[in-house]
């Protein structure tokens, strides 16, 4: 199993080589059983719905993601020319969202522009919580002693608070990440449930089954 790509290593350097620090805090994004963001301890209101569907499309991204195809997903409908109109507005409003009185260009965004594309710029203390999940369940998954693969898999069973993206079920984009996610909850819950039951503690192995 691969961690999704969720978080770009990638940092962006100005030229005396130290990363720029957002002055707004770090982003907190809750993507398992609901979605919320918060800056800091405090709750970002997106909006519009077309910025939380943009922002939802651009944590589903394995890279950038061409303006072209956010337009395919999100305004189908419209022509060409209104259609990126409405792209352009919904980078700016998602911006100002994520990251008000932000005095530093676009191109040091959260939302990061590259070329026609976009993607994200998850910086050191930003917080996703299904790529900690993800790492979890990695750790968990691995060969290890009795003791140990009990803890480590009752901590990643712990991380998985509900279903991914659950406002949009059914979306494409977001397909093969739920599938993804799910498929990893299934596996620590199988594992743990064994590792109950191995243990003795027949009561929490049959709960688990039953989910």
């Amino acid at each position: 199993m691969t961690t999704l790509p969720w978080r770009n290593p990638a940092r962006t350097h100005v030229p005396d080589g130290t990363v720029p620090m957002r002055s707004t805090g770090p982003l907190r994004i809750q993507t398992l059983g609901d979605f919320v963001v918060t800056r800091g301890d405090v709750p970002v209101e997106l909006g519009q719905h077309q910025a939380r569907d943009l922002l939802a499309i651009l944590i589903c991204a394995q890279g950038p993601v061409h303006r072209d195809k956010l337009i395919e997903w999100l305004w189908p409908h419209l022509p060409e020319e209104r259609a990126l109109s409405t792209l352009y507005s919904t980078v700016y409003t998602l911006r100002q969202r994520l990251e008000p009185g932000r005095t530093h260009s676009a191109a040091l965004s959260f939302v990061r522009s590259d070329g026609e594309a976009y993607r994200l710029d998850w910086q050191r203390d930003d917080d996703l919580d299904v790529s900690e999940f993800m790492r979890r369940t990695q750790v968990a998954l691995r060969p290890l002693p009795a003791e140990t693969r009990l803890e480590r898999l009752q901590a990643a069973e712990a991380a998985y608070t509900g279903p991914f993206l659950p406002q949009w079920p059914y979306a494409d984009w977001a397909a093969v990440c739920r599938a993804e996610v799910e498929e990893a909850y299934q596996a620590v819950a199988s594992e743990l449930a064994g590792a109950y039951a191995e243990a003795g503690q027949t009561t929490a192995a049959v709960a688990l089954y039953r989910r």
